[in-house]
């Protein structure tokens, strides 16, 4: 057996097999070049092994973007490292700021909020979806609101508007007619439909468009 030092240890075994340990870990194991390997050490130098690759695929997947821990640890399992396993990456990622799902949630509602508005109730669900807790993700909504000074209405007019922007000149004329026709009925099916799927209530998308017909 040998090894190399840094941050992770590569081991060669007498029979040629060839691990990657973090250092730390392999350390812990007390050996040294030359040491013999008997049956349960080299199952755990196996374990240490699939340790360290669990961890750096975790870390791959934190540096293309932010995610919650049970979104970390789904695509973890996809990749097919055992449950067990990580559930103990993911805790230690926890404990070094790696994952953290209020932080992350937080910063989820910003972006939205910037990039693609949305109604509370989409972004609730997308959280969930995400893996945040129900109460956490609530949380951050709060605090994403308060701070930005936003509320439903104005999300509402600013989503209906960007809708009406995007569609033919006849369609948003059909809609913001006052008279009832099949054309105006079709259309406001559609607006409505958009902006249930964005997270505003009936409600709130008929307000928004009664605002969008005084201004027109």
């Amino acid at each position: 057996m040998r090894h190399s030092g840094g941050e992770r240890t590569a081991v060669a075994l007498e029979d040629g097999t060839e691990l990657t340990l973090a250092t730390e870990d392999f350390l812990a194991t007390g050996l040294r070049t030359g040491d013999p390997v008997d049956a349960q050490l080299r199952a755990g130098l196996m374990e240490g092994a699939l340790l360290w690759q669990a961890r750096e695929a975790a870390l791959r997947l934190l540096s293309h973007r932010a995610r919650a821990r049970r979104e970390l640890e789904t695509r973890l399992r996809k990749k097919g490292f055992p449950a067990a396993l990580v559930s103990r990456v993911a805790g230690e990622l926890e404990a070094r700021g790696y994952l953290d799902d209020a932080a992350f949630a937080r910063a989820w509602v910003a972006d939205r909020l910037r990039l693609r508005p949305r109604g509370r109730r989409a972004l609730q669900r997308e959280l969930q979806g995400k893996g945040v807790d129900a109460a956490v993700a609530e949380a951050a909504l709060e605090r994403v609101f308060r701070e930005r000074g936003a509320s439903e209405a104005a999300i509402a007019r600013e989503v209906g508007e960007g809708w009406l922007r995007r569609q033919p000149p006849a369609l948003a004329a059909a809609l913001l007619a006052p008279d009832r026709t099949p054309e105006g009925e079709r259309a406001l099916r559609r607006f409505l439909g958009f902006m249930a799927r964005r997270g505003i209530a009936g409600g709130a998308a008929l307000e928004t468009l009664e605002a969008l017909r005084t201004a027109s």
